[in-house]
């Protein structure tokens, strides 16, 4: 399944073929839904003006980008991407050890 919110994450309508069926599950060519990642939620989604309740990928080829920083890192990309930080807001960062030498931090948005 093609994810064009990679390409567009601002779409909020597309066309296009359901691809499988399998009893309750619809598979599709395309999507715009973003489906739950990274701690991010799903967006809502409706198809013909029914919501749809549970969003999934099942991709033959993964289509996920990652960010990298030569000599650091090269990590997946589970997050929104927005035309400017104005639309985020005030995030709070919290540094999170999770044992091993590892080091994350959490960003969350600032009430």
């Amino acid at each position: 399944m093609k994810k064009v919110f990679w390409d567009n994450p601002y779409q909020t309508v597309l066309n296009t073929k359901v691809k499988e069926v399998n009893g309750a599950e619809v598979l599709f060519e395309q999507t715009i839904a973003y489906s739950f990642s990274g701690g991010q939620e799903s967006d809502l989604v409706h198809i013909n003006q029914l919501q749809v309740f549970q969003t999934g990928f099942f991709d033959e080829i993964t289509q996920r980008r990652y960010w990298k920083i030569d000599g650091f890192a090269e990590v997946h990309c589970g997050g929104t991407h927005v035309r400017s930080t104005k639309e985020v807001g005030m995030v709070n960062l919290k540094r999170v050890n999770p044992g091993k030498g590892i080091q994350r931090i959490e960003i969350r948005l600032a009430e």
